[in-house]
């Protein structure tokens, strides 16, 4: 009998699994959750059924310094649903009596005024649930005495939980101490222990009431899988709409065959509903040459959706991208398994033909599972807030929630917590490079043994003792970014307040929103599309067309081959450029077996691909084309040049070989990726069998299974391809004819990432773009097209500017009329000293005469760097590397200045090799001309924190262009 804080409440780090195995092999029959929400709750159910623990749930809710453990009884959803509408509103009518016992836990300190709220509270619980405890603990012993003699209620004596085992007691403590801010001690007694040293503790009338208390309490839990469970309620509101839509006399006509309709009337108007837009769309799509497939296709999905149930969430899906389309607000053309769906592309919810690129319904919506649909629905993040606004207006702010969700430390912030903890104040995090999620390899590496070096010296490796432990756990309880619940039975499951939103107690991890009977809709925040729409807005200021897309676009096409995809969805990467070199795309299905190999595993199969795709022909190992034996394989394997690339192609060969239907052949990919013995062994006999049953041999069958089980994991979801490679183009498609107008969008977008930023002002160097430097008049915040074509720097891509200041210097220097610099510094004088020397530095006074000069005068004399005889152009060079990234200062008043061998560095272009290693290309120039010199890793390793934009070097050269040192002008 324990009462326990999981992980999840941020102050221990007992995992829920964990919990339950240590407590059957403790022989410990019951165990209170009591954390603040009921995040473990769906995960310990799910589990517990193999542990048969008796498990009660309790809410900690602390209020005006009183904390008390609520403990509901019955249907514990609903309970908690109320209690946490109570805490939201501040009102308690909808509480119920009988609904909750409460155990209040009091405080160490036993003031007068503490005593008294909490007399108070008490005799407030008497009168409002069924029964009362106080929580005995040994901390606050003589508060518990005090309490029980003046308000008769009696004391519980429950032991607490703090850490599964004595040898994770270090780490649980530093947790809560995180949690808390200080560190915290306990008396080694916070572990599980079997039930005997329980006893120990109490004495025998202490230990029967508390046996007695636990077994009063009666719960029940109604998910997926209970008796009593159904699906929560969630209807689609274009109410008159339905009303005006006649049901059909003939349902046949839709299906093709005899489905189960409900007997609603109500229900069988949405289904007719769903069937005539499906019809409109198909005839607005479809001409006679695919049209009977089609159909059929069409029909086939329509009978699978309505026999689920799923039509409400189609009508709604569908009426969501309606919206966002009548408010201008851009859509992604498709994403996922959905693009697999012929009536997804009816209604108009995706824009590309599942038929055309031979997509697979059963890999969305499989009718030999009960999986739900899940349509993502990609939209500008930007222009997101829209969509949400809708929804809650049109079905109400109570029916509708975000999804929570736990962001767990990772190893920098475990770091970054922990020494916090210990009162050290150097950034010992920043020793350890970004995004780092393995402590230990690191530290193996030559790099990870000087940081620990370095940490022992200045006696800082107790550290490291307690980050494996916190990394994993969660830090902190956020919204998810994209998961919306829509019901009008909402107020039946816990939802909590977070910054204004009502957000549902329950993450998506393990389909916990789907055991709980609630659907799930997902509004996705795409920057790429927000790129998109914003290269179309400059057009149309600029009064340029806007072309149709063209999915046989050879300038297009030409972009990909060239490896200029720099800036074009999910072909940004050298990798995935030097791909496109090779394989040389020509169409949208090259494109999708580009994104569907260009992973780990599949990968090292685009060599044959290339090969293979070059010569025309294919084979592979016992798999000969020509072969009578293979006649019916050899199609499927065609369309990717004889290299399983796809999901759907296991799914075909399951299909022609062995007589499954495409749903069973997903259940056998999905058991075969799963990879149970028991489970494999049984697949694989009733592959075999019903092959011979198809006619097939056994030899051949054994090897067509080979086949289907080694690429059940590298197989990818070609809808998903489908998706991606139609986005993908679109964005090439831009870049081919709208180059200046698109860089400038994608600019805008990433100008609070000057990492991203970066990438695309080199880009804009290297398509002989032209870029013009911020300027005071000029520039408007973000980049700007110019009438001739050229792109006008923003105020906010200066470091240390952001939107917010330029959208102020904008508004303080509007209309006005500004002739010098320093009326523009008395104009400007709401901004900060740190701000104007920024703005100087960055060139934006230019306009008012020499750089240096304006930054001389407004600095203080001490402050001041003498040039020494130096070019200024040499600090221009410095600043604007430092502030915006891009080189505007004339390269030629250097290079007049340079000895015979030296060199200035005008750009650096870091890239990686073939294995992994950081390299780099330097284009330097000096009076006889510009070259580029080639820095392999070795003595990049050793000058890439010495070289930058400007600096002065005499390179050691070999083979005309290969860097083997340099020597740094003025290096000390």
């Amino acid at each position: 009998m324990y009462i326990v804080k999981t992980k999840y409440s941020l102050e221990t780090n007992i995992e829920p699994l964990s919990l339950l195995e240590q407590a059957k092999d403790l022989n410990i029959d019951t165990l209170l959750i009591a954390d603040d929400g009921p995040y473990a709750w769906l995960e310990i159910e799910k589990n517990n059924h193999e542990y048969n623990i008796n498990v009660l749930y309790s809410i900690e809710k602390m209020s005006d310094g009183i904390k008390l453990l609520w403990i509901p009884k019955g249907n514990v959803l609903i309970k908690v649903a109320n209690l946490e509408k109570a805490y939201r509103n501040n009102d308690f009518s909808c509480i119920k009596k009988e609904d909750f016992e409460v155990i209040l836990v009091p405080n160490q300190v036993t003031k007068k005024e503490i005593l008294k709220k909490e007399l108070d509270k008490l005799r407030w619980l008497r009168n409002n649930v069924d029964k009362v405890y106080i929580l005995e603990r040994k901390e606050s012993f003589r508060s518990s005495r005090i309490l029980k003699e003046k308000s008769g209620v009696h004391t519980l004596k429950i032991k607490e939980l703090a850490y599964l085992d004595p040898t994770e007691r270090e780490v649980s403590l530093m947790r809560k101490s995180i949690k808390v801010g200080k560190l915290v001690e306990d008396n080694y007694r916070s572990f599980m222990l079997p039930p005997q040293f329980l006893k120990d503790d109490m004495n025998a009338f202490e230990f029967e009431r508390t046996k007695r208390f636990f077994s009063n309490i009666k719960q029940d839990f109604i998910v997926e899988g209970h008796k009593d469970f159904k699906e929560k309620k969630m209807e689609y509101w274009n109410l008159d709409e339905i009303k005006r839509a006649p049901i059909p006399d003939n349902w046949e006509r839709f299906f093709g065959r005899d489905i189960k309709i409900p007997e609603s009337s109500w229900e069988q108007k949405k289904i007719a509903l769903l069937c005539y837009k499906a019809g409109f769309g198909f005839n607005e799509r479809y001409n006679s040459e695919n049209k009977t497939y089609a159909i059929a296709r069409l029909k086939h999905e329509l009978s699978v959706i309505v026999e689920k149930g799923f039509y409400t969430y189609f009508l709604m899906v569908a009426d969501f991208i309606r919206y966002c389309r009548s408010k201008n607000i851009r859509v992604g053309r498709g994403r996922g398994s959905v693009v697999g769906s012929v009536l997804a592309y009816c209604l108009d919810i995706i824009e590309i033909d599942p038929i055309t690129y031979e997509l697979k319904f059963e890999r969305f919506l499989n009718p030999y599972r009960s999986n739900k649909p899940d349509i993502d629905i990609d939209l500008p993040a930007s222009l997101i807030y829209l969509l949400f606004d809708y929804v809650k207006e049109k079905y109400g702010t109570e029916s509708v929630s975000k999804i929570l969700t736990f962001n767990t430390f990772g190893v920098i912030n475990a770091i970054q917590s922990v020494k916090n903890i210990f009162g050290i104040n150097e950034r010992i995090e920043t020793w350890f490079p970004k995004g780092l999620d393995n402590l230990d390899e690191f530290l193996e590496t030559e790099a990870g043994k000087k940081v620990e070096k370095r940490l022992e010296e200045k006696g800082y490796s107790h550290v490291l003792e307690y980050v494996n432990g916190i990394a994993s756990l969660p830090q902190a309880i956020s919204i998810h970014p994209a998961g919306v619940i829509i019901s009008q039975e909402l107020n039946e499951l816990p939802l909590i307040n977070r910054d204004g939103e009502l957000v549902l107690a329950f993450t998506k991890q393990d389909d916990q929103v789907e055991r709980l009977g609630v659907t799930k809709f997902d509004f996705l925040k795409v920057k790429t599309l927000d790129i998109t729409l914003g290269t179309e807005r400059i057009r149309e200021k600029l009064g340029k067309p806007v072309y149709k897309l063209d999915f046989n676009d050879q300038k297009t096409f030409d972009l990909y081959r060239s490896g200029k995809s720099v800036g074009v969805f999910q072909m940004k990467s050298q990798g995935m450029r030097k791909t496109c070199q090779e394989v040389m795309p020509s169409s949208i299905e090259d494109l999708m077996d580009i994104l569907s190999l260009y992973r780990p595993g599949p990968m090292e199969e685009i060599p044959r691909y290339v090969e293979n795709k070059t010569k025309g022909y294919w084979s592979f190992e016992k798999l000969d084309p020509s072969s009578p034996e293979f006649k019916d394989i050899v199609p499927i394997l065609d369309k990717t040049h004889g290299i399983i690339t796809y999901q759907e192609q296991i799914l075909e060969m399951a299909s022609v070989w062995a007589g499954y239907a495409l749903g069973e052949a997903d259940l056998l990919r999905r058991a075969i990726s799963g990879k149970k013995r028991s489970l494999l062994e049984a697949e694989k006999k009733k592959f075999v069998e019903r092959s011979i049953a198809n006619g097939r041999e056994l030899e051949i069958t054994e090897y067509i299974y080979y086949l289907i089980e080694k690429f059940s994991d590298y197989g990818f979801n070609r809808s998903h391809a489908g998706g991606y490679a139609v986005f993908s183009f679109e964005t090439a498609f831009q870049k081919a004819h709208y180059p200046v107008e698109f860089m400038t969008s994608s600019m805008n977008v990433s100008i609070d990432n000057r990492k991203k930023l970066k990438v695309y002002l080199d880009e804009v160097r290297n398509m002989n773009i032209k870029l013009l430097k911020p300027d005071l008049f000029k520039s408007n915040v973000h980049f700007e097209v110019t009438k001739n074509g050229e792109i006008q720097m923003g105020l906010a891509a200066i470091a240390g500017v952001g939107p917010g200041q330029a959208s102020k210097i904008k508004q303080l220097i509007s209309k006005k009329q500004v002739k010098t610099f320093l009326e523009a510094k008395e104009l400007l004088k709401e901004m900060s000293g740190r701000t104007m020397d920024i703005l100087i530095r960055a060139g934006v006074f230019d306009c008012f005469g020499d750089r240096y000069q304006i930054w001389q005068s407004v600095k203080d004399k001490k402050n001041q760097k003498p040039l020494n005889g130096q070019n200024p152009t040499l600090h221009y060079i410095d600043w604007e590397q430092e502030l915006l990234q891009y080189t505007f200062s004339n390269f030629n008043e250097i290079i007049e200045t340079l000895d015979n061998e030296e060199y200035v560095i005008e750009s650096i272009s870091p890239i990686k090799d073939k294995k992994g290693r950081k390299m780099a290309f330097l284009k330097v120039s000096r009076k006889e001309g510009a070259k580029e010199l080639v820095v392999y890793y070795n003595v990049w390793a050793n000058f890439k924190n010495k070289l930058s934009v400007g600096t002065i070097i005499t390179p050691q050269i070999k083979d005309e262009n290969i860097a083997t040192s340099f020597k740094i002008k003025n290096e000390s």
